[in-house]
Protein backbone atom coordinates (compact mmCIF):
# COMPACT_ATOMS: atom_id res chain seq x y z
CA UNK A 1 0.00 0.00 0.00
CA UNK A 2 1.19 3.52 -0.76
CA UNK A 3 2.59 5.32 2.31
CA UNK A 4 0.51 8.41 1.54
CA UNK A 5 -2.64 6.31 1.65
CA UNK A 6 -1.54 4.71 4.93
CA UNK A 7 -0.99 8.14 6.48
CA UNK A 8 -4.38 9.30 5.20
CA UNK A 9 -6.02 6.28 6.81
CA UNK A 10 -4.27 7.05 10.12
CA UNK A 11 -5.35 10.72 10.23
CA UNK A 12 -8.74 9.97 11.88
CA UNK A 13 -6.98 7.73 14.42
CA UNK A 14 -4.49 10.49 15.28
CA UNK A 15 -7.36 13.00 15.54
CA UNK A 16 -9.22 10.69 17.94
CA UNK A 17 -6.02 10.22 19.94
CA UNK A 18 -5.83 14.00 20.30
CA UNK A 19 -9.39 14.13 21.64
CA UNK A 20 -8.52 11.85 24.57
CA UNK A 21 -9.69 13.90 27.61
CA UNK A 22 -6.72 13.36 29.92
CA UNK A 23 -7.49 16.22 32.34
CA UNK A 24 -11.15 15.31 32.59
CA UNK A 25 -10.36 11.66 33.37
CA UNK A 26 -7.67 12.47 35.96
CA UNK A 27 -9.92 15.00 37.69
CA UNK A 28 -13.02 12.80 37.54
CA UNK A 29 -11.11 10.03 39.29
CA UNK A 30 -10.63 12.43 42.20
CA UNK A 31 -14.22 13.63 42.14
CA UNK A 32 -13.61 17.05 40.55
CA UNK A 33 -15.09 18.49 37.36
CA UNK A 34 -12.34 20.62 35.79
CA UNK A 35 -14.75 22.11 33.26
CA UNK A 36 -16.94 23.55 36.04
CA UNK A 37 -14.25 24.65 38.51
CA UNK A 38 -11.24 26.93 38.30
CA UNK A 39 -10.75 28.45 34.86
CA UNK A 40 -13.07 25.89 33.28
CA UNK A 41 -10.37 24.89 30.81
CA UNK A 42 -9.77 21.12 30.93
CA UNK A 43 -6.01 21.23 30.85
CA UNK A 44 -2.87 20.69 32.90
CA UNK A 45 -2.80 24.23 34.33
CA UNK A 46 -6.31 24.06 35.72
CA UNK A 47 -5.73 20.52 36.98
CA UNK A 48 -2.54 21.70 38.69
CA UNK A 49 -4.40 24.54 40.41
CA UNK A 50 -7.33 22.36 41.50
CA UNK A 51 -5.66 19.05 42.34
CA UNK A 52 -1.96 19.75 42.90
CA UNK A 53 1.28 19.27 41.06
CA UNK A 54 1.13 15.46 40.74
CA UNK A 55 -2.21 15.49 38.93
CA UNK A 56 -1.08 18.44 36.79
CA UNK A 57 2.16 16.66 35.88
CA UNK A 58 0.22 13.52 34.95
CA UNK A 59 -2.09 15.49 32.63
CA UNK A 60 0.92 17.30 31.17
CA UNK A 61 2.68 13.98 30.43
CA UNK A 62 -0.47 12.45 28.94
CA UNK A 63 -0.94 15.46 26.65
CA UNK A 64 2.66 15.31 25.44
CA UNK A 65 2.29 11.57 24.90
CA UNK A 66 -0.73 12.10 22.63
CA UNK A 67 1.28 14.18 20.20
CA UNK A 68 4.37 11.98 20.49
CA UNK A 69 2.47 8.77 19.73
CA UNK A 70 0.79 10.27 16.69
CA UNK A 71 4.06 11.70 15.35
CA UNK A 72 5.97 8.48 15.98
CA UNK A 73 3.32 6.48 14.12
CA UNK A 74 3.62 8.88 11.19
CA UNK A 75 7.40 8.71 11.34
CA UNK A 76 7.26 4.91 11.17
CA UNK A 77 4.87 4.92 8.21
CA UNK A 78 6.07 7.82 6.05
CA UNK A 79 9.04 9.55 7.66
CA UNK A 80 8.96 13.21 8.61
CA UNK A 81 6.05 14.04 6.35
CA UNK A 82 3.89 11.41 8.04
CA UNK A 83 5.03 12.60 11.48
CA UNK A 84 3.94 16.16 10.75
CA UNK A 85 0.62 15.15 9.19
CA UNK A 86 -0.39 12.84 12.04
CA UNK A 87 1.01 15.25 14.64
CA UNK A 88 -1.13 18.07 13.25
CA UNK A 89 -4.16 15.77 13.27
CA UNK A 90 -3.56 15.04 16.97
CA UNK A 91 -3.18 18.77 17.69
CA UNK A 92 -6.45 19.54 15.89
CA UNK A 93 -8.18 16.79 17.87
CA UNK A 94 -6.75 18.23 21.08
CA UNK A 95 -7.93 21.75 20.27
CA UNK A 96 -11.42 20.70 19.27
CA UNK A 97 -12.32 17.80 21.50
CA UNK A 98 -15.29 16.28 19.74
CA UNK A 99 -18.52 17.93 20.82
CA UNK A 100 -16.94 20.09 23.52
CA UNK A 101 -17.22 23.82 23.00
CA UNK A 102 -13.80 24.56 24.43
CA UNK A 103 -10.64 22.74 23.50
CA UNK A 104 -7.26 22.64 25.21
CA UNK A 105 -4.28 24.81 24.62
CA UNK A 106 -1.92 23.13 22.22
CA UNK A 107 1.58 23.67 23.60
CA UNK A 108 2.00 20.22 25.15
CA UNK A 109 0.65 18.25 22.21
CA UNK A 110 2.74 20.29 19.76
CA UNK A 111 5.74 19.62 22.01
CA UNK A 112 4.98 15.91 21.91
CA UNK A 113 4.72 16.05 18.13
CA UNK A 114 8.30 17.23 17.94
CA UNK A 115 9.67 14.60 20.36
CA UNK A 116 11.07 12.47 17.60
CA UNK A 117 14.77 13.40 17.35
CA UNK A 118 17.56 10.84 17.23
CA UNK A 119 19.36 12.12 20.32
CA UNK A 120 18.20 13.42 23.68
CA UNK A 121 19.66 16.84 22.86
CA UNK A 122 17.57 17.02 19.70
CA UNK A 123 14.49 16.12 21.73
CA UNK A 124 15.26 18.95 24.14
CA UNK A 125 15.79 21.24 21.19
CA UNK A 126 12.36 20.36 19.82
CA UNK A 127 10.59 20.82 23.14
CA UNK A 128 12.37 23.71 24.79
CA UNK A 129 14.02 25.50 21.87
CA UNK A 130 17.51 24.72 23.21
CA UNK A 131 20.56 24.41 21.00
CA UNK A 132 22.24 20.98 21.28
CA UNK A 133 25.86 20.91 22.46
CA UNK A 134 28.33 21.32 19.63
CA UNK A 135 25.94 23.42 17.56
CA UNK A 136 26.13 27.16 17.68
CA UNK A 137 23.17 29.22 16.59
CA UNK A 138 23.85 31.37 13.58
CA UNK A 139 24.24 35.02 14.46
CA UNK A 140 21.63 37.45 13.24
CA UNK A 141 22.21 39.14 9.91
CA UNK A 142 24.47 42.13 10.30
CA UNK A 143 25.77 41.01 13.71
CA UNK A 144 29.45 41.67 14.42
CA UNK A 145 31.40 40.94 17.59
CA UNK A 146 32.18 43.99 19.64
CA UNK A 147 35.80 45.10 19.78
CA UNK A 148 35.91 45.67 23.52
Amino acid sequence: MNTGVEVALLVPVAYLLGTFPSATLVARRRGVDVTAEGSGNPGASNTFRLLGWKAGALVFAMDVLKGALAALAGLAVDGHRGAYVLGVAAVLGHVRQGSRRRGHRVARVVGGTFVRGRHATERLDGIAGLTPPGRRPRPARGWRPSSA
